[in-house]
């Protein structure tokens, strides 16, 4: 796939995105059935062109540059998961010294309680995470366990950076941490252990 048409797929993903926020936000109304016309003719279209499951899981490794240090997120399998999934948060993980962090503003369509994230959108943030550092160590990894603690309310709307590292490699198991973070303040973290897929 080439740079335009990444691009072009991106911009796609990004509309199905607002479609899915805007869904959230806007009650009935009487051009509902209307819309819903519309929609089910684009989406009539749309699906002659779809596979079995998402596309990016034949990418192959070789063709998903590592996180550059301290920069703009790469395609890793975590990076297209979030770029070209509409229903993932939209997360890009960077290489930041021994560990992966990202930014991210979690919409309308991932509320728990009024005004917050719900909580396994949350959990979904910190395992992935986690499954993004170990991608970029080249420890591809199922998730063990997995432990959350939810120390306050984590706000929709509002810029969370999520960061992941681990603790300790005894053989195909790895160790690891993930915070998320509101404006320097940690509101969620987690624990897991994650055993590497076998060669």
């Amino acid at each position: 796939m080439s740079g335009a048409e990444m691009q072009a797929q991106s911009q796609f993903v990004a509309q199905v995105r607002r479609l899915v926020d805007l869904a959230v936000r806007v009650p009935p109304v009487r051009d509902s059935a209307r819309f819903a016309a519309e929609l089910r003719g684009i989406a009539d279209r749309i699906e002659s062109h779809a596979g079995d499951g998402p596309w990016f899981h034949g990418v192959r490794p070789g063709d998903r540059p590592a996180l550059p240090a301290g920069g703009a997120g790469a395609s890793t399998a975590g990076a297209l998961w979030a770029r070209f999934n509409p229903q993932a948060p939209p997360i890009v993980f960077s290489r930041v010294d021994d560990e992966v962090v990202g930014t991210v503003e979690v919409g309308p369509a991932f509320a728990g309680p009024p005004g917050r994230v719900h909580g396994g959108v949350v959990a979904t943030l910190l395992d992935h995470a986690m499954g993004a550092y170990l991608f970029e160590i080249g420890r591809s990894s199922f998730t063990a366990t997995l432990n959350i603690g939810y120390l306050k309310a984590t706000p929709l709307g509002a810029p969370l950076e999520v960061r992941a590292g681990h603790d300790r490699i005894e053989g195909r198991k790895t160790s690891m941490w993930s915070t998320i973070s509101v404006e320097g303040e940690v509101v969620a973290r987690a624990t897991g252990l994650f055993i590497q897929i076998a060669s």
